[in-house]
């Protein structure tokens, strides 16, 4: 059975918008017929892809099954062409990295930079997706490779272990913050209420506001908005925070999780590859 090249690039479309409009719209076709496409894939392979109710849409387990056989097809066909066009020792292609702000910008894109610069047609996009998205953003599509402080075990996803985030309680060393205050990513983050279970301390009387991201915390702290629990290697050097000696250090495990496909380009070879090695080194100094 062969798989109409109109209605899988329809589907990976839709996989990639999350939207039959806007799919519709890139594809230069009616909603209509977009969706007629989509019907016969369905039919053609007896199974339903696409979850139409959920907004955005979603795919069931035939759809993720189908987006990975798509996006396998995809860098193929992008590395081939390029291939063809300019030297095969140049890596080629685009990728998708979703990690959490303390990561991002200290670890992944400063690690990734040599590559990026030694390879002109090599494209990586960066994002910072909420660690409760990590998995449906690998399984939709929207990532290539995500990090997690927890690994994703859902059967076809392949979850390492790269290295460990050392969290220390820090205040600013100029102004005096806050009492009681302390500084987090948004409700959803447990960091100071694990941190001060570990130390066996109370967290009934403290107050917590949000900064929505590492960066902004640190700056938050700086400005004697309050104490903060982040990971040591944002602030080494540093000279406006200083490190309250606490009795236990609060670890978080790194985990670097992607599709296990059979097929890698070279593009994600190197950046697997250099990943692998090179983030527990950051992390540790």
């Amino acid at each position: 059975m062969k798989l109409p090249s109109q209605q899988l690039e329809a589907f990976h479309t839709i996989c990639q918008t999350e939207s039959f409009s806007i799919a519709a719209r890139e594809l230069g076709v009616t909603q209509s017929a977009l969706s007629q496409r989509i019907k016969k894939l369905e039919d053609t392979l007896n199974t339903i892809l696409v979850n139409r109710e959920s907004q955005p849409i979603s795919l069931t387990s035939s759809g993720e099954k189908l987006l990975q056989y798509c996006s396998v097809l995809s860098k193929i066909e992008e590395e081939y062409i390029s291939d063809l066009s300019s030297s095969q020792s140049e890596l080629k292609g685009h990728m998708h990295i979703g990690a959490y702000s303390s990561l991002m910008r200290s670890t992944i894109i400063p690690l990734l930079s040599p590559t990026i610069r030694a390879n002109p047609n090599c494209f990586i996009h960066f994002h910072q997706p909420e660690l409760r998205e990590a998995q449906s953003s690998l399984l939709r599509g929207s990532s290539d490779l995500v990090f997690t402080n927890t690994p994703i075990t859902r059967q076809g996803i392949q979850s390492e272990f790269v290295g460990q985030e050392i969290n220390v309680l820090v205040e600013s060393k100029i102004h005096k913050s806050k009492p009681n205050s302390y500084l987090d990513h948004d409700h959803h983050d447990q960091t100071t209420l694990d941190f001060l279970k570990l130390q066996k301390q109370t967290s009934d009387k403290i107050h917590r506001s949000y900064y929505d991201e590492a960066y902004s915390i640190i700056e938050g702290v700086k400005a004697g908005h309050g104490r903060a629990v982040i990971p040591k290697h944002l602030i080494k050097g540093d000279k406006e925070i200083k490190i309250i000696k606490t009795k236990n250090s609060l670890r978080h495990d790194v985990y670097m999780n992607y599709i296990n496909k059979g097929y890698f380009t070279r593009l994600e070879k190197e950046v697997i590859g250099t990943l692998r090695k090179g983030v527990s080194k950051r992390l540790a100094g």
